[in-house]
């Protein structure tokens, strides 16, 4: 996903060009990984890992921008970091209105799971999610910048349930046994 914040040049092939935000390059990646994992691809790559901010197709696509991170790297590291020794397990739901929940299972420990949040556009939603056994340990919202993510205060219902932020921005919420 391309992410120039350089206008288009007036000339030429790429004169309409129309890139996306570096917001919405960071959330597109990310939620390109889930929805691999979930087709069951073992293993996926972004091929452009640099890229020099140019307004024309893969000139603004990469990870860092003149080696710099940019918000892509740091949502993909997250990923990465987050689901590195988990699963893909289940779709628990897949609604574009309502919002998608993906469940992850830890490699060695199925016990312990990870829900994959999101909505696919705007506005946000709050909505009940079905945490069943097990506690909330913690919950992230997928960052844009270094440093830690945003933490999430959800609570389990006496139901099993959570009343959850879909948003574009995925969040990860992992339940541990009690």
């Amino acid at each position: 996903f391309d992410a120039s914040t350089k206008p288009p040049p007036k000339t030429g092939d790429f004169k309409k060009w129309i890139g996306n935000s570096e917001e919405q390059q960071a959330m597109w990646n990310v939620r390109s990984f889930l929805l691999l994992a979930k087709l069951g691809v073992d293993r996926a790559h972004l091929y452009y890992y640099n890229d020099d901010d140019t307004p024309h197709v893969h000139g603004s696509s990469g990870l860092t921008r003149n080696y710099q991170p940019k918000p892509a790297f740091h949502a993909v590291a997250w990923l990465r970091k987050s689901l590195g020794d988990y699963r893909f397990a289940k779709a628990v739901r897949e609604d574009p209105a309502k919002g998608y929940v993906y469940e992850f299972t830890h490699g060695t420990d199925p016990q312990k799971r990870v829900l994959a949040v999101w909505k696919p556009a705007a506005p946000a939603v709050e909505e009940t999610v079905e945490i069943g056994n097990g506690k909330i340990s913690r919950a992230e919202r997928m960052p844009l910048k270094p440093g830690a993510a945003e933490q999430a205060e959800l609570a389990k219902d006496e139901n099993g349930k959570a009343n959850v932020s879909f948003a574009e921005k995925p969040l990860l919420i992992w339940i541990e046994p009690e």
